[in-house]
Order: C-alpha cells, then structure tokens, then sequence
C-alpha cells in the first residue's frame, strides 16, 4: 500500500518533527503503523466550495 501511495503521489499525513524524545518515540510508532485506513470513493462531493471524491459522514467527509 505505501509502495501505491508513494507512486501516484497520493498525500497523506506527516506527523511533525518535534524536540521531546518521548513525543517523537510516539510519532515513530504511529509512522510505522501508516496508513491508519484507506478510504476509496467513487462519488464527487461538494466540500468547503470545491468539488473532491469522497465519502461523507454524518461527523464529515472523507477524502
């Protein structure tokens, strides 16, 4: 998956690099564990004035 994601540029998010050792011990850990979830849509939505693919939700939508 991250081989796929890493191919067609797909953004996903990074998670900051920060000065605390114990922080970035945690950020390592959930950097192992990405992605989290991966949502496909074939449906275009309109969100924040722009059209995007994705899911939406009752707490929001999912790109």
């Amino acid at each position: 998956i991250l081989n796929e994601i890493a191919q067609h540029k797909i953004k996903i998010y990074e998670f900051p690099e920060v000065e605390e050792e114990e922080e970035n011990k945690l950020h390592k850990i959930l950097r192992d564990r990405v992605p989290f979830a991966v949502v496909g849509a074939n449906t275009v939505i309109e969100q924040d004035g722009k059209k995007v693919r994705g899911r939406k939700y009752p707490w929001g939508v999912a790109e």
